[in-house]
């Protein structure tokens, strides 16, 4: 037909489009950046001082090409800031980004992007090599940028990361807060990144904690058996779990938590609960407690957010001042309220008045 394109022609005039997204992302990074210089938001004015000076006095080359770089994520009028490291070039970070955040990715920053504008984000590369790196170059500089920036998309609290949610219960340990890529850094000197000493600790730490959940999960079924009785706990050290419990580091303690409340049956669930919590009842630096809130507001989820944030502000000053780990089953109840109408349509509210209010 007259007017078709051939395949090569289609070809081309994707190619063409693409090139076109490209020169438009790199505009957008230099508008933004230009924008944020006189921002009146002390934010952004301070974010474009920051960027300004890696690019003059740390960066070694500056190409928007498909050398490796360390790059930030932002959304214009906005603290949002996420950083990460590319060995593909800044654009097809980019592309990999936008389609994650289209494709619904369930990471913060995918989420942040979702919520806010996926198309809004702005890429722009920081520390750029133009040329092949290794991994371990590129989380090095990458861990340092984010230690610098303290970018709020790359922080993990651990407090978020020990808790959970059984049916409606959460279940909140609390703990400090910390840069989730600045950790893997630790133990990644070596030169070796495929196939070699990197794989081998990564598949040794893999069984290690396979392991270590599946005795924990014999711990679980054991506490789940029957109810054990006060005097049997008291007894001593002669009873092989209960030693084990009464011993236990915080760490696998939040494990054997986590999976009775997750794993087991209601009714397994309550016995292995009650018995742990009297085999903690005389250790001083553990506390188990069972909150409950309730409020006409707790149907908001904004609202549950909130409550859960200041529990754990709470939790983390108690483990931080007075080394008390404290394990808290919140449960968030919506207070039956009655409306107007049903006020006036209920026959038993107007028989329980007196009668000098009706007439």
């Amino acid at each position: 037909m007259i007017g078709e394109e051939t395949p090569e022609e289609k070809k081309e005039s994707v190619k063409a489009q693409w090139r076109m997204m490209e020169e438009l992302a790199q505009m957008k990074m230099y508008i933004n950046f230009m924008r944020s210089t006189i921002s009146p938001c002390r934010w952004e004015r301070a974010w474009a001082s920051y960027v300004g000076r890696v690019w003059i006095e740390e960066t070694p080359v500056w190409e928007w090409g498909d050398g490796a770089c360390v790059y930030a994520l932002t959304i214009p009028y906005s603290r949002q800031e996420y950083l990460g490291e590319s060995k593909i070039g800044p654009f097809q970070r980019w592309k990999g980004h936008l389609s994650k955040a289209l494709m619904g990715g369930k990471q913060a920053v995918y989420k942040m992007m979702d919520k806010m504008n996926a198309y809004k984000c702005v890429l722009t590369p920081l520390y750029m090599w133009g040329r092949m790196t290794t991994k371990v170059e590129r989380l090095k500089e990458e861990g340092r940028l984010i230690w610098e920036r303290n970018a709020k998309m790359n922080m993990k609290g651990t407090q978020h990361g020990g808790d959970f949610r059984a049916g409606q219960v959460q279940v909140l340990f609390g703990g400090r807060t910390r840069h989730r890529q600045v950790i893997r850094r630790r133990g990644r000197t070596g030169e070796k990144t495929h196939g070699g000493v990197m794989y081998e600790e990564k598949e040794e730490t893999g069984r290690k904690k396979a392991d270590r959940e599946a005795h924990m999960r014999g711990v679980a079924v054991r506490l789940g058996r029957r109810p054990w009785k006060m005097k049997n706990i008291g007894e001593g050290e002669e009873h092989k779990t209960m030693g084990e419990v009464r011993r236990m580091k915080e760490s696998d303690l939040k494990m054997l938590i986590r999976i009775i409340i997750g794993s087991l049956d209601g009714t397994t669930r309550n016995i292995a609960r009650t018995n742990v919590r009297r085999i903690l009842a005389n250790r001083e630096d553990i506390k188990w407690i069972h909150l409950r809130s309730r409020s006409v507001l707790m149907d908001d989820r904004r609202v549950k957010v909130e409550v859960e944030k200041e529990i754990r502000r709470w939790l983390h000053w108690k483990r931080r001042n007075h080394g008390v780990m404290v394990i808290v089953e919140h449960h968030a109840v919506q207070s039956a309220t009655k409306s107007m109408l049903q006020m006036l349509n209920n026959t038993e509210e107007k028989a329980k008045t007196k009668r000098e209010e009706l007439r």
